[in-house]
């Protein structure tokens, strides 16, 4: 049981350490009025993460394993944070950047530095 609360305790940490990801890519994007643009592995490792933790505090209130209550904030809290990054990725304001794109970026700065 100690085992379950010690993971629980490491999951808390990554729901805090999303929240402050999200909050510096809201800042990015200016609070959404304007895009950003991230690798899709960055992406699919924040979605990934945040099912991993999700599925990991619904099995905590199934076990019981620390304060319902707590259990419940911490779950609201990443359900909020993976809904508000899963609109901005849907809704355009974070755009997939592959190096092909970075590459033409680079040259089309270049071109308006001549």
């Amino acid at each position: 049981m100690i085992i379950f609360k010690l993971i629980t305790g490491f999951v808390t940490i990554v729901t805090l350490g999303l929240t402050g990801y999200l909050y510096q890519l809201l800042d990015k994007t200016n609070y959404l009025e304007q895009a950003a643009e991230m690798s899709g592995e960055s992406v699919l490792t924040f979605h990934i993460a945040a099912a991993v933790v999700i599925a990991w505090l619904i099995f905590c209130l199934i076990k019981k394993v620390i304060s319902t209550a707590l259990l419940v904030t911490i779950l609201v809290l990443v359900l909020g944070v993976e809904g508000s990054f899963l609109s901005m990725n849907l809704s355009g304001n974070i755009q997939d950047i592959t190096e092909t794109s970075a590459k033409e970026i680079v040259d089309s700065a270049k071109e308006l530095l001549e």
